[in-house]
């Protein structure tokens, strides 16, 4: 009998410490640690419903529960009653309405990001009574949020108008004044119109301004001013730069550059003059331009033609104007040996050149009845094009020599290389350096740097080619001179600092801006 009285005792021990796990656990486990505040409002967040089937026994919350007691006004039958739980996020009050047959308890929170939790409420018994069946239900979908309202759409930008100032740069001379006046200030519209901006005030950063005036703020200022036109257009005040130079009319730092100028000018003068008078200056021997009638004389032995190329360039080109000076003199001595001469051009301006000056050439030799235009042809201005044109004419006429004097570019080892092919003495020169390896290499003589300037006046030795030749020389070696005494000095003001005065001296006087 004993033994089933403490078997009794122990079952009835055992329902209470289960009850009372059910009962402690919203205060010991964290999902169920929430507080809460009676009577607040539902909200439409994420929602957690719970059912719970209570006992007949009246249900009463604990004591020991950690929530407040709640306002419960549940009118609670005999039979079984279904209980809806609303829970959202951290809980904030409990509002319970307890019809007859149902209990609902709504539970509003704050929702946070990243919490959504799922209450299952434990059944509410006094002592050992069995413990509440509870049955969870999926939670309610949160309803979709209100479709946002339609944005309007946005205004087209506006096309920004452009002001511009007429001139936008004046100059003075320093102890004048500038007339505004004749400042024009315009504005471009989005439909692109122009119309005049009248000007409401003028401002200096320096100086004085005035509505038609800007004064320099001494007689002796150089340097530049900024002016702002301040006007108004649509409604709103802007403004638009201006400079106002005040300089001498000559660059002063580059006075040194004049004087040379001059100086060489009478140098070219002077030798002109007497070279007019009878002066003969020497000249140095050149040995392609003294090939020359060697070339020729070979053709007329032959009885071939004489080829002669002025290279890719216009009459615009000082390589090409010095290979016209050249091929009067050859006109005029294939006019004299009676011997063809064959022209063909790249540049239809430098044809009609040629035909004029070989023309001249025949009438200064005697012989005008020989001069044939048909020799001197325009091909095509395509470089390559040109390269098949005068190759073909090289396979055909056989031309005895070739002469290739002018602008070159890469066609130039092709010249070569046909004419060496056909047997033909080549004479060759050209300003364009990087093809003057490939002339020395195929041809027989070449012009290398300034030699096809010089040629003119080497070969017709004229008192204004040779004066202008001698000048330019003289020229030359002053300017070495110069270049000398640079050096020496900057060498010395190293070994010597003491001269570095005198070398920034002689820098300033040919120093230039």
């Amino acid at each position: 009998m004993s033994f089933q009285v403490k078997l009794k005792a122990l079952t009835i021990a055992l329902l209470v410490s289960i009850s009372s796990f059910f009962l402690l656990s919203s205060a010991f486990c964290p999902i169920f640690a929430q507080t809460a505040e009676i009577s607040a409002q539902p909200q439409a967040a994420q929602t957690a419903e719970v059912t719970v089937t209570a006992p007949a026994a009246e249900a009463a919350a604990p004591a020991s529960q950690p929530v407040p007691p709640a306002e419960v006004k549940p009118e609670i039958p005999a039979a079984p009653a279904e209980a809806k739980i609303e829970i959202t996020g951290e809980l904030k009050s409990i509002e319970i309405q307890a019809p007859a047959q149902t209990a609902e308890i709504t539970a509003t929170a704050t929702v946070q990001p990243a919490q959504t939790a799922e209450v299952a409420a434990p059944a509410v018994t006094p002592a050992p009574a069995p413990a509440a069946e509870v049955k969870p239900e999926t939670p309610a979908a949160a309803p979709a949020p209100a479709p946002a309202p339609a944005s309007k759409p946005a205004a087209p930008a506006k096309k920004a108008v452009k002001f511009t100032a007429t001139p936008d740069t004046l100059f003075i001379t320093p102890g004048s004044t500038c007339d505004l006046s004749k400042v024009k200030l315009e504005v471009k519209t989005p439909e692109g119109e122009i119309k005049p901006v009248s000007v409401d005030s003028w401002s200096a950063d320096t100086g004085s301004v005035n509505m038609t005036t800007y004064t320099p703020p001494t007689a002796a200022f150089k340097g530049t001013a900024a002016l702002l036109a301040n006007y108004t257009y649509a409604g709103e005040t802007l403004k638009t730069e201006l400079e106002i130079k005040v300089r001498k009319p000559y660059i002063e730092e580059r006075l040194i550059v004049l004087y040379m100028a001059l100086i060489l000018a009478i140098i070219i003068l002077l030798s002109i003059n007497k070279a007019t008078g009878g002066k003969n200056y020497f000249i140095r021997r050149i040995g392609g331009l003294n090939a020359i009638d060697e070339a020729i004389g070979r053709s007329t032995e032959m009885g071939k033609p004489v080829l002669y190329l002025t290279g890719l360039s216009d009459m615009s080109s000082i390589s090409t104007i010095a290979s016209i000076s050249i091929l009067s003199y050859v006109a005029t001595k294939t006019a004299e040996y009676e011997t063809s001469l064959l022209v063909p051009c790249c540049r239809s301006l430098v044809m009609n050149t040629a035909r004029e000056v070989v023309k001249e050439s025949y009438l200064e030799a005697g012989k005008p009845d020989a001069y044939n235009a048909e020799n001197i042809k325009y091909i095509t201005d395509d470089q390559f094009g040109f390269v098949s044109g005068v190759d073909g004419i090289m396979l055909r006429e056989k031309p005895a020599a070739n002469f290739y004097l002018g602008h070159f570019m890469a066609e130039s080892l092709i010249y070569a290389e046909t004419g060496n092919s056909i047997g033909a003495i080549q004479i060759a020169g050209t300003s364009e350096f990087s093809q003057i390896p490939f002339f020395v290499a195929a041809c027989d003589y070449c012009l290398i740097g300034e030699e096809l300037f010089a040629a003119s006046a080497y070969l017709s030795r004229k008192p204004k080619d040779v004066g202008t030749l001698r000048g330019q020389d003289i020229a030359k070696l002053a300017i070495m001179v110069i270049v000398i005494i640079g050096v020496v000095l900057e060498t010395v003001s190293v070994i010597n600092p003491g001269m570095a005065s005198s070398l920034g001296l002689y820098k300033s006087f040919f120093q230039t801006k």
